[in-house]
């Protein structure tokens, strides 16, 4: 184990335990079920490095700058996140599940789906999904 680890977590290195090229990642130390500290690890074996400092603490990395390093550690160019509503054609406000259906019958003893004639979940979702109107729209 280093004394202390004077690099960030994220860094690149050769790590000497395991002889890999690394990422150093930040671990919680634990004693039974209580916490320790946090300590400098390998992300590979998991090998200790050196206790992190109260200055290192504080030290926080933007989402982007890690993203960046990970592509630069992979050797690829980072791409833009794909949005699920972007895939499936539909508006960020209107989420695909039965209760925002059309054809979903909300009733105190069973929901109803006018379409098919069966119960339905009101989290499920389905092929046949038609958004339904919203209150000030006029069907």
């Amino acid at each position: 184990m280093f004394d202390k680890w004077n690099g960030k977590a994220g860094d690149s290195f050769d790590c000497p335990a395991c002889g890999q090229v690394s990422l150093v990642k930040v671990t919680t130390k634990m004693a039974g079920w209580t916490a320790v500290g946090q300590v400098f690890t390998c992300a590979m074996c998991g090998h200790e490095l050196g206790p992190v400092t109260s200055q290192e603490k504080t030290e926080t990395v933007p989402a982007d700058a890690s993203i960046d390093r990970l592509a630069d550690f992979l050797g690829e160019t980072p791409q833009e996140p794909v949005k699920a509503d972007d895939v499936l054609g539909v508006s960020e406000d209107l989420d695909r599940f039965c209760k925002n259906c059309h054809h979903f019958y909300r009733h105190p003893f069973m929901d109803k789906c006018l379409f098919h004639q069966r119960p339905a979940d009101p989290m499920g979702d389905c092929p046949d999904f038609t958004p339904a109107p919203r209150e000030n729209e006029t069907p």
